[in-house]
């Protein structure tokens, strides 16, 4: 029950500070939301490639699996069930 009652008061202060309209507090919020945001924009400059391979790797791993079936060549497994297979 504590930390529940320490998170409101947390949160609570982090909105008083963010809603403050005072000079040098508008001014404070707006240097670290631009701080924020140029943090933001660089990792996605700097990552941008490797994020997207990683993506990549991860659809290419979520493929069903494909089956060799003599009838027909490859047929790939029916979702949720490999033993139906779908030609």
């Amino acid at each position: 029950m504590k930390n529940i009652l320490d998170f409101r008061q947390i949160s609570a202060k982090f909105y008083l500070w963010l809603t403050d309209t005072r000079g040098v507090t508008a001014i404070e919020t707006g240097v670290v939301l631009s701080f924020v945001s140029a943090m933001v924009g660089s990792a996605g400059v700097l990552f941008g490639d490797d994020l997207s391979g990683m993506f990549e790797n991860l659809n290419s791993a979520l493929q069903p699996p494909v089956h060799l079936n003599a009838d027909s060549g490859f047929s790939m497994a029916a979702a949720g069930n490999p033993d139906k297979i779908i030609h």
